[in-house]
């Protein structure tokens, strides 16, 4: 697992770039994302960013396309609508990424909404799980990538 602040960036082949950040509108917490075609992510501080490349928990993703991917959803407080909380993401390498809001705590993933953890494990994808949400973070239903479209 790797804690990551606020938000993940993916450079894909091509210069595209996938987003997974957390938002917040008044009580409503959700996991954002955003395809942006090459140049159009808005400049940020390099210092903002930190480079997870030569982390042997991210190698299995590198140079690799996106094939599939699945979200899981939950009501965050009464009243707000059904946002998602984690995305699934599945690579040719028959590797897997889980992007979800959360934390590290005492060793254990804990919901923080205001946080991302990144997770590589299917077991503790599974087990993860929101007391608002059906699902785990493992996100059981699988979109494809469609295959005009190399999100590697």
């Amino acid at each position: 697992m790797h804690e990551i602040d606020t938000a993940a960036v993916f450079l894909l082949v091509g210069g595209d770039v996938l987003e997974v950040r957390w938002e917040m509108r008044g009580l409503n917490e959700w996991l954002g994302v955003g395809l942006f075609i090459a140049g159009d992510l808005p400049a940020s501080d390099p210092d903002d960013f930190v480079d997870v490349s030569g982390l042997p928990e991210w190698h299995p993703l590198l140079g690799v396309p996106i094939v599939g991917a699945a979200r899981s959803s939950h009501v965050p407080n009464e009243g707000c609508p059904d946002e998602v909380w984690a995305l699934r993401l599945d690579f040719s390498s028959g590797a897997s990424a889980v992007l979800a809001l959360g934390e590290m705590v005492d060793g254990h993933l804990g919901y923080l909404p205001d946080s991302l953890v990144a997770i590589f494990d299917e077991a503790e994808a599974r087990n993860y799980r929101l007391p608002s949400s059906r699902q785990s973070a493992w996100c059981e239903s699988v979109a494809e990538v469609p295959r005009d479209r190399d999100l590697g």
